[in-house]
Order: structure tokens, then sequence, then C-alpha cells
């Protein structure tokens, strides 16, 4: 009788919270869907409700809130779109209740938010019409003729009236382009929002995330520096034999292999001023600086300094104990 009466109490507890989370991702919905810019946030109580009552829970919660959203908004599509959003709630839950480190739940995160935003890009084209490549062209046309008869109007020299025509004529193209590690970048982002979020939120539970390593002691897979190479010996090679796919191809993977390249190059210069005991205030201001100059030489030397850490383990971190996965 005891027994019953704790699944009972289990059972209102996961009914309770449930009812609970699906108000909060129906009002943030809502929310998102009038003003914007809180999208990042419906994951989190949705990764809260799997990782205490499961993915029967989470997946009742996520149908619930989209049937009722869509009731609210008298769109399908919304709800539709909701449910597609879930996915990361779903998933980071998920790999937070299996017990997985923080660079295996970040991975699984970031997994799970590129397939949703592929998943809601094909929904919106085939359902709504919707092309996100193709408001964008409209949009930018629009905006691109505006900044044009700016110039025009300020009396821009010719030449540099030519160069910025082309730049803006081509944004386009670019966006196209680029669009695959845009997804990728957009992953990373909410990723990281939903696990701050979710973050807060578990400390109230008494609950804690896997710890995330400092900032200084960040470090790629060793393999990582074999796509860098894979990528650059692409793009030799496209220089004598052009081709459109290649070359979006190539375009993605710098991006991304040089950006995650130079983030460990920034991690690499904060180890250093940290063991050079320089302030936090001048070591942000040293970054900034850095930063906001733009200088292409610290682009690249941060950059070829993260692919050397990664081979020749610079800060030692190996040997710490800190380095790898």
């Amino acid at each position: 009788m005891i027994r019953r009466d704790g699944e009972g109490s289990l059972k209102t507890r996961a009914v309770t919270e449930g009812a609970m989370s699906a108000v909060i991702i129906v009002l943030l919905s809502c929310f998102n869907f009038t003003f914007g810019f809180v999208g990042p946030l419906i994951p989190i109580p949705l990764a809260m409700v799997v990782y205490r009552h499961g993915l029967k829970a989470g997946m009742a919660v996520s149908f619930v809130s989209a049937a009722v959203t869509s009731l609210i908004l008298a769109s399908p599509i919304i709800g539709l779109d909701l449910m597609i959003i879930g996915i990361l709630g779903i998933a980071i839950g998920l790999a937070v209740k299996e017990g997985f480190s923080f660079t295996y739940i970040f991975i699984v995160g970031v997994g799970a938010s590129v397939i949703a935003s592929v998943l809601r890009l094909f929904t919106f084209s085939l359902i709504a019409g919707y092309s996100l490549i193709e408001e964008f062209a409209v949009l930018w046309e629009g905006v691109s003729q505006q900044v044009l008869e700016f110039w025009q109007a300020a009396d821009m020299p010719t030449e540099i009236m030519a160069q910025y025509t082309e730049l803006i004529t081509n944004m386009p193209t670019l966006f196209q382009m680029l669009l695959p590690v845009s997804v990728l970048i957009y992953g990373i982002f909410e990723t990281v929002i939903c696990l701050l979020g979710l973050g807060i939120v578990f400390r109230r539970f008494g609950v804690s995330l896997p710890r995330i390593p400092r900032f200084i002691h960040w470090k790629l897979p060793w393999y990582f520096v074999w796509g860098f190479i894979a990528c650059k010996a692409m793009a030799i090679i496209l220089a004598y034999f052009p081709s459109h796919i290649v070359q979006v191809i190539v375009l993605n993977l710098d991006l991304f292999f040089s950006g995650a390249f130079f983030i460990q190059g920034l991690a690499i210069m904060w180890f250093f001023m940290t063991q050079a005991e320089i302030s936090k205030v001048v070591r942000v201001l040293i970054t900034a600086v850095a930063l906001v100059t733009g200088n292409v030489l610290v682009y690249y030397i941060l950059t070829m300094l993260g692919v050397m850490d990664t081979w020749f383990d610079i800060r030692k971190l190996n040997n710490a104990g800190k380095g790898g996965y």
C-alpha cells in the first residue's frame, strides 16, 4: 500500500510539473510569435521534464503544448514548429539523464538543433510555401536599394561606389553558400542558451549539470586538425579545377574549422595571460582590442596557434590531465 501511494505521488508530481512546463512553453511560444527573440528558451522546460520524468512525459508535454498553442494562435503550422523546436529540449534532457559528459551533451544539443533547423526549413517550404532564402533575397534587395540611394546622395567616389555595389549585389548568393555553416552556428548558439537556462533551473532543484571546462583549458580533438588540412587541400584543388559545389563545401568547412581553431587560439592567449597573473580587466581589454581592430594577421596567428596546440600540446594540458575528452 505504501508503494502504491509512493507511485501515485510520483505520478501526481509528474502530471503537475508537466502541466506547469506546458503552460510555460505555451506562454513562451505566444511571446515569441508576437515579439520574437525568446525561441531558444522554449526547449528549457521540456528538457527539465525529460530529465525528471522521462521521454514519454517529455513527448506528451511537447504534444500538448503544440496543440494548445495551435488553438490559441489559430495556426497548426506554429504548433508543428513548436514540436520541432522541442527536439532540442528532448535530446538535451535525455543526454543529461543518461549522465553524459558536458562535451557529449553539447554535441548532442548542437546535432539536435541542426536537425530541427533543417526540418523547419523543409516544413515551411513544403507546407507553407515559405523559403528562407527567397525571403532573404527579397528583404536584402529592398535594404540594398535604400543603402545605394543613400550612398549616391552622399556623393561617394565612383570607384568605392562600384565596389560596394558589387558587394551588396553578391550578398544573397553568399548567404545561400553559407547557409550550412549558418545553421551550425545557430545550433551552437541555441544549445548554449538552452544549457545556460537549464543550469539555472537545475540549481533550484539542487541538481547540477556536468562541469564545464574552464575556457583556458578548452581543446579540440586531434582529428579536427585533419579536417583543417583537408579543407586547405580542397581549396588548392579548387583553384585549378573550379566547381560551384566544391566551392560551397570548402567555404563552409573553412569557416567552421578556422573559427573553431581561432576560439582555441583565444583560449591559449587567455591561458598564458592567466599564467602571467594579468588582471581580468586587462585581459578583456587586450582581447577586445585584438578583435575590434579586425587585423587579419591576428586572426591568422591565433588560428594557427590553435592548430599547433592540438598537435604539440603547447599548454601541456595532457600532462596535467586536462586535455582531450
